[in-house]
């Protein structure tokens, strides 16, 4: 997913998973992680850094941390539909 950021700025989100339902899109810091970038709380602000250039940057509404984005492209290679859990206990 290719995130056009309001500076016109791209950024290029990769590994991400389509949740048909979900009204919000979420962002793993774990994987952002993984990848190399260190994500940075404080202040009701966050932001993202790979070294020590800011990549994205936000702030907390309510209990979420947000980012602002003018448009984002994506294009659904793969679905992977995830046992449900009743399914998954039952076995």
């Amino acid at each position: 997913v290719r995130l056009a950021l309001p500076d016109e700025m791209t950024f290029l989100l990769t590994g991400v998973r389509y949740v048909p339902d979900l009204k919000k899109n979420l962002i793993s810091t774990g994987q952002l992680d993984d990848q190399g970038f260190h994500t940075g709380f404080e202040d009701s602000r966050w932001k993202l850094l790979k070294g020590a250039k800011v990549i994205l940057k936000g702030q907390k509404i309510d209990t979420l941390y947000t980012l602002y984005v003018s448009e984002c492209h994506s294009h659904v290679v793969a679905i992977t539909e995830l046992p449900r859990i009743s399914l998954w206990h039952s076995r």
